[in-house]
């Protein structure tokens, strides 16, 4: 074959040199590239896989229709070819391709208990047991627990192979093997807590083999809107301030069909980055909500479901979508009026708008929820994560206003920046990017409210309090705050009824033994903590936090306790 058919990984170079350039002749260089490109033939797994990734580029950041239109009609075209390569190639091809995300290959992820079970309920004829990587000895032991008394003897003799094993056990049941296994758990009946863990001792390996309807890095996508056209250019230097205060529209309402599709992409993705987030897999589906942000951004935001909510903060989960491709995604950590928060722009996105998608998170948190202070933690910015540091991770935030918390590192960041800004070809070394990603970064909006306690330092205080009021008796430091909790916040037979089993009044009734001016509470200020307890254990995070932020009483009884 004439080697000028054939794609090679210049012409994909230039590409995408050029899709990063807006402006002037750009938009006709771009468009000459990709007809050349899609003349050519493509054969080379490794340049197969960079202009996949450059197409989600142009599809995110497209200048005109016809630039757009083309780009599709590649990014379908590069599917087809994938499908070849995978079905057609060697050991070598497919090994290649596995794990990469594109549509018609095969992913390997290992999940826990629920998303595993999501994946072999949704998409039941394309995943399958790879392997278990259990040790022996667990895998024997959980299943000699969970089979009946009758079977067990005869099973502690056999030497099979873990598929052999499972074949044997469902017999001629029309199940796949991990459709099999999964119903085999279920029905076992145990506390969640207790089948997560036994599950995750297994340590099985599922292979994905998506197709052109799997949410790959290819088709996952969100829902149908106008595309927007970046006629003017990127903004890559947003000025933080004024983006964050900008007023957001309300949640769009969506139909239950169209939150089964986002968080299907949501998940998705993730499986294709092999990737697991706690908001993402126990999502509260029915109070998901949808914000159009502009310029072709949308942000899904997806609290947990009751029985996998935090104690007292509320973990929230996002997927930031541009021109309906998953470009982003993240969570937010709130109590009070503080969120620890963190971004992951997906690396296809990478020389896009990423500080700008990033300040849309803060703005949407920051009017959403009502957010004054944000935190990013030391791993985001490079504590004991290498590639956070040679990213220079630190600056990436340090632009928008955060800040170390330490006066200290304070005093080193502003001496370094002042060098960055008076000699251009100036980088901070590794060394003390590493002593400057050792704290939180904050960005202070708003130092009005209460944003400062963390909720490790009560988990911290309430261990404290069973070790020296209890000896460490968990069981008698819960049984004793619950019922004092019963009685100071005067709940009647109904109320307590409702609380039966409940871990959040558990939750609420440790806190309650840390404070020390409980008489002083009045009725009002009782009736309101019981409201908030109910909003946590069964009603929206959101309001949660709203009655969290209004109850003066309990803030200030908090700062008094953690000053």
């Amino acid at each position: 074959m004439n080697d000028n058919k054939v794609l090679d990984a210049e012409s994909v170079r230039q590409l995408r040199e050029a899709a990063t350039c807006f402006n002037a002749d750009w938009p006709a260089l771009k468009l000459k590239l990709l007809k050349d490109i899609s003349q050519k033939s493509i054969n080379k797994v490794n340049v197969l896989i960079d202009y996949h990734d450059c197409l989600l580029f142009l599809l995110a950041y497209p200048e005109t229709y016809e630039l757009f239109a083309l780009t599709k009609a590649e990014l379908k075209r590069v599917s087809v070819v994938t499908k070849a390569l995978f079905t057609e190639g060697n050991e070598r091809i497919r090994h290649q391709l596995s794990g990469t995300g594109i549509a018609n290959t095969p992913v390997h992820v290992t999940f826990g208990f629920e998303l595993a079970s999501w994946l072999v309920q949704r998409f039941p004829q394309q995943v399958s047991i790879l392997e278990c990587a259990g040790s022996k000895a667990a895998v024997n032991e959980i299943f000699l627990l969970l089979l009946p008394a009758t079977e067990r003897e005869y099973f502690e003799r056999q030497h099979e192979t873990f598929s052999q094993f499972i074949s044997r056990l469902k017999g001629n049941s029309e199940l796949t093997g991990l459709q099999w296994l999964m119903q085999f758990i279920e029905r076992a009946h145990l506390q969640k807590e207790v089948r997560d863990y036994l599950y995750d001792q297994l340590k099985i390996y599922i292979t994905w083999m998506t197709d052109e309807e799997s949410p790959s890095r290819t088709f996952a996508r969100s829902l149908h809107r106008t595309p927007y056209f970046h006629k003017a250019g990127l903004n890559k230097r947003p000025d933080s301030g004024s983006l964050i205060g900008q007023l957001i529209d309300k949640p769009k309402a969506i139909s239950p069909y169209e939150k089964l599709l986002l968080i299907t992409a949501t998940r998705g993705i993730l499986a294709m980055l092999q990737r697991e987030t706690d908001p993402a897999t126990y999502a509260d589906v029915e109070e998901m909500q949808f914000f159009n942000m502009g310029k072709g951004i949308d942000i899904v935001l997806y609290p947990m479901v009751e029985e996998r909510r935090l104690p007292f903060d509320v973990y929230i989960g996002y997927t930031l979508f541009k021109n309906r491709l998953p470009v982003a995604y993240g969570g937010g950590w709130i109590f009070q009026q503080r969120c620890k928060i963190g971004v992951n722009v997906l690396d296809a996105y990478r020389g896009g708008e990423s500080a700008y998608l990033f300040l849309q998170v803060l703005r949407l948190f920051n009017q959403y929820y009502s957010i004054k202070r944000f935190v990013v933690e030391p791993y985001q910015i490079g504590f004991k994560n290498t590639e956070g540091l040679k990213s220079g991770a630190f600056w990436f935030y340090y632009r928008f206003g955060f800040v170390p918390e330490s006066e200290t590192l304070r005093k080193i960041a502003e001496e370094e920046f002042n060098r960055i800004k008076t000699a251009s070809s100036y980088r901070t070394s590794l060394k003390v990017l590493k002593a400057l990603s050792v704290d939180n970064m904050q960005l202070t909006l708003d130092s009005g409210g209460y944003q400062q306690l963390d909720t490790s330092e009560i988990s911290k205080a309430i261990t404290g309090m069973i070790g020296k009021q209890y000896q460490g008796d968990r069981k008698k430091a819960i049984s004793e705050a619950i019922k004092s909790a019963y009685k100071w916040l005067q709940l009647d037979d109904m109320e307590k009824s409702k609380f039966t089993a409940n871990q959040v009044i558990e939750n609420f009734a440790l806190l309650l033994q840390l404070f020390p001016n409980r008489n002083d509470w009045d009725v009002v200020e009782k009736s309101a903590l019981k409201q908030l307890i109910l909003s946590k254990a069964f009603g929206n995070e959101r309001d949660y936090l709203a009655l969290f932020r209004k109850h003066r009483k309990l803030n200030e009884t908090l700062a008094i306790c953690f000053e």
